[in-house]
């Protein structure tokens, strides 16, 4: 849930797994098996669940190598974590968004809705 404890947590470890450019889905299956010209993964919340979506569009004939990738991608961030290196990149990338959030009123107004939709702080950003 968007309230869980873990919440920041678990938005910087979707990052490293498929949120960033630099992220382990889309360096594998763009970068190092050309398979892609993409990829990614993210949480949609929703105030008392969510969602998580993992998804590239890949050439059809590997199709089922790239499936197997993208479990192999979900089980490691499961089975080893992210390195320093990694939550660093991460935690940069997510304070360097932040003011996009604010760059004009209509991302200004969304940001707001965020903080009202899940019952969150006016100070939380």
């Amino acid at each position: 849930m968007r309230s869980a404890p873990d919440y920041l947590a678990t938005r910087l470890a979707i990052n490293v797994l498929g949120g960033d450019f630099a992220s382990r889905i889309n360096m594998n299956l763009r970068e190092d098996k050309g398979y892609s010209y993409g990829g990614g993964a993210f949480i949609r919340y929703f105030p008392s669940a969510a969602v998580f979506r993992a998804f590239s569009s890949v050439r059809s004939d590997v199709t089922k190598e790239s499936l197997v990738e993208l479990v192999r991608e979900i089980e490691g961030l499961a089975a080893r974590g992210i390195t320093e290196a990694e939550l660093e990149l991460a935690k940069t990338s997510d304070i360097l968004s932040l003011p996009a959030r604010f760059a004009n009123a209509t991302s200004t107004l969304a940001s707001f809705r965020e903080l009202t939709y899940y019952d969150l702080p006016l100070d939380w950003w």
